[in-house]
């Protein structure tokens, strides 16, 4: 305790005293030695573990503040006044108030300091970064800053050198490219990387507006980043010369703009090619990069002869608000490898239904080579998702439907099965292009298991068109529909072949589920038909009915005896498409959750 004694009059422990005194408004300023009872139980633990324990502070900040720090975690929401939040700067360097004790511990441990998150609770930026790097000894530097001045940059940038991760949040486009030149020497340890424009009066799922979107990068740290690994840019148009070589994880946020030009898609591509090792690539909002059906006019032939980009390593893709034509248009330029899970999601205007987001040609995503179940779901007017997984990988497709006039429930009680037929009415061909195989432009010869929720599409949908459907999956074992009718399913299933021997439909078919079926179409008479046909042919299948109550409209007292191969539920306990759980897990906002059937 002598040695601190000796400190308190210093320059040093003066500024962190006014640190402190500055902190919250209505707060008032302490002395150390009001509280230095050694008697109290905080004094019998080892300075080392009251350390690791105030560890915990900054690291908790950083991840419930505008940067979360759990992994490529990025939810940011500059309307949060950092003042109003449990923690900031002031109130952390006020710890150094708390007793001797406290004092001692936070100055002997340089990893209490190495963490910096510049904010608005100091009257001088500058000054807080200072101290913190003074006392952080020669360890690598963490650096979090909202709406950082050009002094608080300036300062982190003199260490450029000892930088390990920065994450960086601008509200004010015109200061971007100024402020972040300061960082013109090497960063040989730099790890993450995080650069963000976001306006301050849009939220941040919005695209914000159009007279706040140029925003570019100068050259930064002289092409020498060696260990960077992660990368994310919000909103970032061009990032210019930098190269930015080696990456594991990237996440890049566009917003809508017109202006898309090949220069800019070839800009992307390149990320990807100086990256052989990406894991994880994440593209949210296409423009201005990825062009659609609008911009291709600026391309040339010679473009489209790019070399496709080997992303051998990749293991997670998800491009977010793209229409079909966007998405299968980038991925015709990227060589994806089998194992990579990959995600479509929030697909603008899918008239062509779900599968038009891949392209034609899908013999260089190695995803899809192997796929043993499929997964068609309409949920609601405008939600459908397609899931399809494999040993090869797994794939998820979100649809948001262009619905012009919302659903209007008539009173009483909703009635689910008029929900539907208003997709119907709405989306008439939605749902029959993303069940029909021949437009799903991947091998469907080992798809095993097929499962369908939602309804019939319209009278197109007839028998032949089920037998052209089922005809295309040889390999079929088990079909699971839910709301759904199903009478020209099962005309499809008994259907013969031309040769009249055998059934036109997968000779290893075995089992039919059908799981709450709109209970108006539940026919006996016509699933025992099917299942004697198919039985007559030598390849009988079994068809399960599940309902989740007794339904006083259906007749149970009429169906079949089981022994005629149907059986019936009261319990619904049909299968589901099986995903990974690494594919199902949450990691991060640019990975969003995968539906549940």
């Amino acid at each position: 305790m002598v040695l601190i004694d000796e400190m308190e009059g210093s320059a040093e422990l003066t500024m962190s005293m006014a640190f402190a005194s500055s902190g919250p408004s209505g707060s008032r300023p302490f002395s150390a030695q009001m509280f230095s009872n050694p008697e109290t139980p905080i004094h019998r633990v080892p300075p080392e573990i009251l350390a690791y324990i105030l560890k915990f502070l900054p690291e908790d900040a950083a991840k419930l503040g505008n940067f979360p720090d759990c992994e490529f975690n990025w939810d940011i929401d500059p309307r949060d006044p950092d003042p109003d939040m449990w923690w900031n700067s002031a109130r952390y360097t006020s710890l150094l108030q708390v007793c001797r004790y406290w004092r001692y511990t936070m100055l002997t441990f340089p990893s209490l300091w190495n963490t910096i998150i510049v904010d608005s609770s100091l009257p001088s930026p500058r000054l807080l970064v200072e101290f913190f790097v003074a006392r952080s000894g020669l360890l690598p530097l963490r650096v979090f800053a909202t709406n950082p001045d050009a002094f608080a940059l300036m300062a982190v940038a003199e260490h450029t050198g000892r930088l390990q991760e920065l994450r960086v949040l601008f509200t004010d486009t015109s200061v971007v490219a100024e402020r972040m030149s300061v960082f013109n020497e090497p960063a040989p340890v730099l790890q993450t990387l995080e650069i963000c424009y976001q306006h301050p009066t849009v939220h941040v799922d919005d695209m914000g507006p159009p007279h706040h979107r140029s925003v570019f990068l100068p050259h930064l740290f002289a092409d020498t980043t060696p260990q960077l690994r992660y990368l994310h840019l919000q909103r970032i148009f061009s990032w210019g010369e930098n190269v930015f070589p080696n990456l594991t994880h990237i996440a890049i946020q566009g917003c809508e703009t017109d202006n898309v030009t090949p220069q800019q898609f070839f800009m992307l591509l390149n990320v990807l090619r100086n990256s052989p090792a990406v894991e994880e690539f994440n593209l949210i909002a296409p423009h201005p990069w990825v062009p659609d059906f609008d911009h291709l006019d600026a391309f040339t032939p010679a473009d489209f002869d790019t070399p496709i980009v080997s992303l051998s390593c990749l293991r997670y893709l998800s491009l977010i608000y793209f229409a079909p034509n966007q998405s299968s248009f980038f991925l015709s330029f990227c060589d994806i490898p089998r194992g990579c899970h990959v995600s479509i999601s929030e697909v603008a205007y899918p008239e062509g239904g779900i599968a038009a987001s891949l392209p034609e040609d899908t013999s260089h995503i190695g995803t899809v080579q192997e796929v043993t179940a499929v997964s068609i779901m309409q949920h609601a007017i405008k939600t459908a998702h397609a899931i399809a997984t494999g040993p090869s990988g797994s794939l998820r497709i979100s649809a948001d439907m262009d619905v012009d006039e919302p659903y209007q429930p008539s009173s009483g009680p909703e009635d689910e099965d008029a929900l539907m037929e208003e997709v119907l009415y709405l989306g008439p061909q939605f749902h029959h292009y993303s069940i029909a195989p021949r437009r799903w432009h991947f091998n469907k010869s080992y798809i095993t298991d097929l499962y369908i929720r939602g309804p019939s599409c319209d009278a197109s949908v007839d028998t032949h068109d089920w037998v052209t459907i089922l005809t295309c999956l040889p390999s079929l074992e088990t079909l699971v529909i839910r709301k759904r009718h199903t009478h020209d399913i099962l005309r499809g299933l008994s259907a013969i072949d031309d040769s009249g021997g055998l059934p036109a439909v997968s000779l290893h078919f075995r089992t039919l589920y059908i799981c709450n079926p709109p209970t108006s179409t539940l026919s006996w008479p016509d699933m025992v038909e099917s299942l004697r046909k198919r039985r007559d042919m030598g390849y009988p299948f079994q068809i399960f009915v599940c309902q989740g109550s007794r339904d006083r409209s259906v007749d149970w007292d009429d169906a079949p005896d089981p022994r005629d191969g149907l059986m019936y539920r009261e319990e619904c306990r049909c299968p589901s498409i099986v995903v990974p759980e690494e594919a199902r897990a949450k990691r991060h906002d640019c990975w969003l959750e995968w539906p549940r059937e």
